[in-house]
């Protein structure tokens, strides 16, 4: 990766509902009510744990009427790293993503930052069969949407359902202000199971409400976040921080 390495908190808003989409994207957390005709039922398969995997991924955020969308592509270590670079609709320019645990960094295209405000709990040690699991035990159902495709492979689609100060337990200790960000919101989580238990992909939808954030006032957003899994456990994949 190439680019100068800076620290800064100034990020356009557009940015910082990225980074905060993005992150909520890989937090396993659900609440909403189930799908029309969806099938209750009490256990959600075991899936199968990977060490890691490439990603294709869509983002919409829509905030105060206006809808903007991110697409791209990246890699995932288990269990805290991960990369992306994301083009968005507002230009041609790709926004350059790199996790390594708690920390953030950023290139928006004049160099690599880093994002200190990202809030650091215990989840992402979790093992994502764990993370799964876990979040059966705190919802109010485990849901059977239907039979599926991804990328030609046959799945079954699940859907879970949690109220925002469950998730608060599985997140952990966290401040009072992301505390408080996570009890307003409302998600629902859909996740694709392979037969095998592969965990194939996710689709979350995020609904936080207007307040102020990391320094920043924020309106009411929803976020919905496609992240379809694959090439898992390719050895060629190493997530690193930038230069």
């Amino acid at each position: 990766m190439q680019g100068s390495m800076k620290t800064s908190h100034k990020r356009s808003r557009w940015a910082a509902f990225l980074v905060l989409a993005f992150a909520l994207a890989f937090a396993f957390m659900a609440s909403s009510s189930p799908a029309f005709a969806a099938e209750k039922t009490n256990t959600i398969p075991t899936v199968k744990n990977f060490n890691s995997a490439r990603f294709d991924m869509l983002v919409t955020i829509e905030t105060m009427g206006i809808k903007d969308f991110a697409f791209g592509n990246g890699s995932v270590q288990m269990p805290d790293r991960m990369q992306a670079w994301i083009g968005t609709n507002h230009d041609s320019e790709r926004i350059g993503i790199v996790v390594i645990g708690s920390m953030i960094y950023m290139n928006e295209g004049d160099g690599w930052e880093t994002v200190n405000d990202v809030p650091e709990g215990t989840a992402d040690a979790m093992p994502l069969s764990d993370q799964i699991a876990a979040l059966a035990d705190l919802s109010e159902g485990v849901y059977v949407i239907g039979s599926a495709s991804v990328r030609g492979q046959a799945a079954t689609q699940y859907q879970l359902s949690v109220k925002g100060e469950k998730v608060l337990d599985l997140v952990g200790e966290v401040d009072s202000e992301t505390a408080a960000l996570i009890e307003g919101m409302m998600l629902k989580y859909d996740f694709w199971i392979g037969a095998d238990g592969t965990f194939l992909q996710q689709n979350t939808q995020t609904t936080i409400a207007a307040g102020s954030y990391a320094g920043q006032e924020l309106p009411e957003i929803t976020t919905n976040s496609l992240v379809t899994f694959y090439d898992f456990d390719d050895p060629s994949i190493n997530v690193v921080a930038p230069n």
